[in-house]
């Protein structure tokens, strides 16, 4: 063989060790991304806050039975208001004055907009989540829930509502 042929080898082997690397490294990273997926998933489950650990404020009473609520963080910051009206189970969060939340972000969209969808099919409640054109939240809305059901909402988007400030 000549040196060129011998370089050609050589050549083609380094290929196929760098394809088998590549392939190798892809199925890992595909590997870490689930776990990190799981891990997160495990996260968001264990680090809600429940229901008698959330400081409410009350900041007045309306006609109809709505009661408006303080949402504020575990700092005792404003996070915004929250009007409930517990015979109907509704519930609206508007965002503190000058609070801007990330509709976007992955405890809104991926965990709080999933746990609205499936209060809507077990309970036949209704939700509304209305976004500004820069992406920030201007307000959700949900209607229909049980008693119970408005308690553990109020938790879970006390705890979004934290994670997406931006």
């Amino acid at each position: 063989m000549s040196q060129d042929d011998e370089r050609i080898k050589r050549l083609l082997e380094l290929r196929e060790l760098l394809k088998k690397r590549i392939n190798k490294l892809e199925n890992e990273l595909i590997r870490l991304r689930q776990m990190l997926e799981a891990l997160e998933e495990t996260l968001l489950e264990q680090t809600l806050t429940t229901a008698d650990k959330l400081e409410r404020k009350k900041v007045e009473k309306g006609p109809k039975k709505l009661e408006r609520v303080q949402l504020t963080s575990k700092g005792g910051n404003s996070l915004g208001i929250v009007e409930v009206d517990r015979a109907k189970g509704y519930l609206r969060f508007t965002p503190a004055e000058g609070l801007l939340v990330d509709a976007e972000s992955k405890p809104i969209k991926s965990f709080l907009l999933k746990k609205m969808k499936e209060f809507e099919e077990s309970s036949n409640a209704r939700y509304e989540l209305k976004v500004k054109d820069d992406g920030t939240l201007e307000y959700l809305e949900i209607e229909g829930l049980k008693s119970k059901e408005l308690n553990d909402f109020l938790r879970m988007l006390r705890w979004a509502v934290e994670r997406s400030l931006v």
